[in-house]
């Protein structure tokens, strides 16, 4: 059972969830509708400003934030290309694990290891769920094995 366990830890799922039910999507899409329209209504409000500004003192002014708004959108879509192509490569780079896997522990090293009796660690490969106590010289302490998959529960003392 613990071999099993060591053998398919590399399947396991991710640390980090997303959330994919419906409200919360709908929840960060209007969140982010709202954030863009903010963003595009201040960038209106102040070209706006500014060309109402320019045309009293100077029309040359206008050419010069026309420039400006297109070199940020330069930037903005070169900063854009950067992050699609670095995306795409390290699609290509990780599409294969380069690492061998660590080969499993077998059973006398994992009784090296916590320091526990073979009988022991065949108790804890049939526990559902065990609770291994050390003090802090890191002797072992008590061992108690709840919901077993053999009975429903069982604790022993070491």
């Amino acid at each position: 059972m613990i071999q099993k366990y060591i053998n398919d830890s590399a399947s396991a799922p991710p640390l980090i969830f997303t959330e994919r039910k419906l409200v919360p999507r709908l929840i960060d899409g209007a969140l982010t509708l709202i954030a863009w329209c903010g963003f595009i209504w201040l960038v209106y409000i102040g070209l706006l400003s500014n060309m109402t500004y320019q045309s009293m003192i100077e029309t040359k002014l206008l050419g010069l934030s026309i420039n400006t708004v297109t070199l940020y959108i330069l930037v903005a879509a070169l900063n854009a290309l950067i992050l699609i192509l670095w995306a795409k490569y390290n699609q290509v780079r990780f599409q294969r694990e380069r690492r061998s896997r660590a080969q499993p522990l077998a059973l006398e090293q994992l009784t090296d290891h916590f320091a526990i009796t073979s009988d022991t660690l065949a108790q804890l490969s049939h526990a559902h769920t065990a609770v291994v106590y050390y003090n802090l010289e890191g002797n072992k302490l008590k061992l108690e094995v709840t919901r077993s998959l053999t009975s429903n529960a069982k604790a022993l003392k070491m």
